[in-house]
């Protein structure tokens, strides 16, 4: 095999795991999404105000 043959392979494989890399990416991006942590920070925020609320409600009906 020739050193051109050999850079051409070489090439080639490189390629083909940029190919591979960019895919699984792609793949990974879309099965989570996008989200900012800022966004996650305020999902979190307003699950746990609603939490709050309802012990609030649970702990005002066990005092009634």
């Amino acid at each position: 095999m020739s050193v051109r043959q050999q850079r051409q392979q070489v090439a080639a494989a490189l390629v083909g795991a940029v190919v591979i890399v960019v895919a699984v990416v792609l793949v990974v991006i879309g099965q989570l999404g996008t989200t900012s942590v800022s966004e996650l920070e305020a999902r979190e925020e307003a699950q746990q105000e609603r939490t709050d609320r309802l012990e609030e409600r649970r702990d005002e009906n066990a005092n009634r």
